[in-house]
Parts: structure tokens; sequence; C-alpha cells
């Protein structure tokens, strides 16, 4: 199992905090401040599968809680005994911290004990959520709502008929227009939804009493049975030499297809220049049996790279689709995205253009619609504002 590791001084450290215990667990470690509480510190791991922590950013590794009132669970960890215990058991009532359960893994790792501790797979999960249903609050689709007005109002203002004949009529139009562009983006409304991340069905665990009959390996998704097999240097899966190409393995060292697969795929991901990548370059194939968090990470550091440069580039229809595809991934991952990344506050933008096109192109009078320079100023003016027409 990969462990995390950050340099420099860690938050109690820094605070020069007293004996610091995770708020959560309960024990020592390796700590994270929570930004909204003075003095409460908390191991990432903790943070990552506690329903009721937020994760502000990846990249710092920031938390904060959804509310002051702590709703930490009451649940005893089988491993510690301490309350605070999120992670149960599928096939009983047993409880555990993701802490408990990360370093029991350690220890029996150097112990060379393979049975005996907690199952823990992280696993991606289908969700039901539209990506046309968007979560953003009334000021964000104001401001939106007014560079799309602006975008119209400039291009109707560089617009001058050449004929003086047709000026002032062409001046009327133009006020005409406003009025209307005004009054629909007054009384416009965007129907409010409330789609909120969740772990169910995302997390496969198994107390150490349960765990042995829930151990199955390789591509034929059996038992150890005794037979020869070979560990994958990345995923940690065992593989029966009789299920995969035994020349394969050289000098005791294997990488099975779907790692393989999967790491040239990764390769594509640059988090200094972050590039908007194809929905199918981040997809984790579905022949990756285990996952780790230290598998999951690099993907959300990602999206947050990418939001930071997504408003100042030109997107196309096919990248407002891709970006769709992306809210979707992240519902379906096992663990939740920070509140970093807001695609739906991208998605507004063409959501407003493309629900308020139709209505705008028909209050245009024929003179201006049938206007090369009107038509010219109004891509102009779109361009500007990065929307797309």
């Amino acid at each position: 199992m990969a462990t995390i590791i950050w340099m420099g001084v860690c938050d109690p450290c820094q605070d020069i905090a007293k004996k610091p215990l995770c708020c959560i667990c309960g024990q020592k470690g390796l700590l994270k401040r929570l930004s909204d509480q003075s003095g409460v510190y908390v191991h990432v791991s903790c943070a990552i599968f506690a329903p009721h922590i937020q994760v502000i950013n990846y990249h710092t590794m920031t938390f904060a809680t959804k509310s002051q009132i702590d709703k930490k669970t009451k649940e005893k960890c089988s491993n510690c005994g301490k309350s605070g215990a999120n992670i149960q058991c599928l096939d009983c009532q047993a409880y555990a911290h993701p802490h408990c359960i990360f370093v029991e893994q350690v220890e029996k790792a150097q112990e060379d004990i393979e049975t005996e501790q907690w199952i823990f797979h992280l696993k991606f999960q289908a969700n039901n959520q539209d990506p046309n249903q968007l979560d953003v609050e009334s000021g964000e689709i104001k401001c939106e709502l007014k560079e799309i007005q602006d975008a119209f109002c400039n291009a109707l203002d560089k617009f001058q008929d050449k004929s003086k004949k047709r000026g002032n009529q062409t001046q009327q139009y133009k006020e005409h227009v406003k009025n209307i562009l005004e009054s629909i983006f007054d009384n416009y409304t965007l129907q409010q939804c409330n789609q909120q991340w969740s772990a169910q069905n995302k997390i496969e665990s198994y107390c150490q009493v349960h765990m042995e009959s829930h151990r199955l390996f390789c591509i034929c998704r059996k038992s150890l049975n005794n037979k020869q097999m070979v560990q994958c240097d990345h995923c940690y899966e065992w593989y029966h030499f009789g299920c995969i190409k035994r020349k394969n393995v050289k000098d005791d060292s294997y990488i099975c297809e779907a790692c393989k697969g999967w790491s040239a795929k990764r390769t594509k991901i640059d988090l200094e220049d972050p590039k908007l990548l194809n929905f199918e370059d981040l997809v984790v194939p579905k022949s990756v049996y285990i996952l780790h968090l230290i598998d999951l990470l690099p993907l959300l550091l990602y999206i947050e790279s990418i939001m930071k440069r997504l408003p100042s580039i030109p997107l196309d229809e096919n990248d407002y689709r891709n970006i769709k595809f992306y809210k979707l991934f992240l519902a379906s991952l096992p663990i939740k995205p920070s509140t970093v990344i807001q695609l739906d506050k991208i998605l507004l933008k063409e959501k407003l253009q493309e629900e308020l096109k139709q209505k705008m192109h028909s209050i245009i009078p024929t003179q201006l619609e049938q206007s090369e320079q009107f038509a010219e100023e109004l891509v102009k003016s779109f361009k500007i504002q990065r929307l797309l027409l």
C-alpha cells in the first residue's frame, strides 16, 4: 500500500501545538489543520472519507467542516476502540477508522502477513446525475447573464447603418432590442438543483473476521488456491501464472496489462501545464481491480489544475461536452472532489447561451439579422467575452 508524504513541517508543528490528535480518530500522526477551526487537526485519510468534512483543495490538502456542529459518528473502531469510525464491514456491524485500516495494512505488510486485516477497496460507481442540471448560486447566474447581455449590447452599439435614410429607424430598432433584452435577462430563471456527491456503493470493506472469503485475485477473480502467483508492481494485485503469460514476468518483476494501459493514459496528465484531455484519458479501465487512494489523487489534482485554466481558454461545443463527462466522472469517484472544482460554473455559461440564444435571435429585426456588419460585430463581441455563438 502506498503512503502519501508531504515535505516540510506539519501543521501542528507550525502551530507549536501540544500533543495534537486527529479530531476524528483521536490518534497521533501527520495531521492537517481544519481551516475553519483553530487548533483542530485531522488525518488526511480521515478527512477524505468523513462525510462532515469538506476538502477545500487537494493541492494544499486544505480541509474544513461543513458546519460547526461535530457530526462524527459514535461508532467505535474495531482496531483502536475509539469513536468516530465510519467505514463499515459489509458483512457485519464492525466499524473502523480509515487511518486505522491504513496503519494496520502497513504493519501487516512489514510482517509479510496477508491475512487478518481489513479489506478496503475503492471502486467507481455509475450514477444517475444529469450533467445538464447545475448547482450554482444566483449571483453566478446574474454575472454570466450580464456578460451575454453586454456582448449583444456592444454589438448593437458598434453597428452603424451606412444609409442615412435608415439611420434613425436603425437606432429605434437598436433601442427596442435592448429593452426587450433587458426584460428577458431580468426575468430569466434557472431551475435549481442540489446534486451532492455520495460515497454510497463506492467503498468495499470487510473486517478481519470476514475478509478471507472476499480475498479474490487475478483476472479469474478466484482465491489464492496454493498456485504459483506473481504480484503486479503497480496495483499490488496477485496473478496466477496459469492466467497470464509467464514470459512477461522478468526477475520476479511484473506489471499487469491493465496497469500498462492505464499508465500510458496517466502520462498525458501534466499538472504544471494542464491540457483539456478527452474523457477517455481519465477513466480508470474496468480491468484495474484494485484502486488505491494514491491512484485517484492525481486525477483530482489534474481537474483542480485545469479548473484554473478553463476560464481563460476559448471553449467549443466539444469541450463543453467533455466537461459534462468530467462532471459525471467526478460523481462516480469513490473520494469526494474538492470545493475548488466547480465545473458547474463553467457549464453555466454554455447552458445560458443555449437557452437564451433562440430567444435573443427571435427579437432581432430582419434589418439587423441580415446585416453582415452586425453579424460580424456580434461574433467579435462574443469572442471577447469567450462565449459561443
